[in-house]
């Protein structure tokens, strides 16, 4: 006697299935087919998922390493670039204020020499001056002399 007569509307009480020795035997083959194919197929293909993931999130690891490596050595040659370019403008600023001061320098002296030649050229000026006037001065006593004897002989 079966358990599964007794209910209502079951696929044994309706006369639909025999529970016999070939229900035990198709259990058990299936059961087998259960183990060869978890051995066979199942185990080495989750083996076989398993490493992949394995592997893809190695990759990953390794992809999310260098990515922040490179954005690291981005980050260091930004770095190193501005500071170049601040070297650059500074040492761009030092050569403008050297020439800068070298060229107050250089105007200075010019200045100093346009001086020198002025005071010498008006102190040269000032000496033909008073030559001229002393000779003027002698020339003119020479010359009143002699407009006086004249002056004199003449009457």
């Amino acid at each position: 006697m079966n358990i599964l007569e007794f209910i209502p509307h079951s696929p044994l009480s309706m006369g639909l299935v025999d529970l016999d020795y070939t229900f035990v035997v198709e259990l058990g083959v299936f059961l087998l087919l259960m183990i060869a194919l978890n051995k066979l197929l199942f185990e080495p293909l989750q083996r076989n998922l398993d490493h992949r993931r394995a592997s893809i999130s190695g990759a990953r690891a390794e992809a999310e390493s260098m990515s922040l490596e490179a954005q690291q050595l981005v980050e260091q040659r930004r770095e190193s670039v501005d500071q170049a370019r601040d070297r650059a403008y500074s040492a761009i600023n030092e050569m403008k204020n050297e020439g800068q001061a070298r060229e107050q320098e250089i105007l200075k002296a010019a200045h100093q020499r346009v001086d020198e030649q002025v005071k010498k050229g008006r102190a040269e000026l000032q000496e033909a001056l008073t030559k001229s006037r002393r000779e003027t001065e002698n020339e003119s006593d020479v010359l009143a002399t002699l407009i006086v004897e004249k002056l004199l002989d003449r009457t």
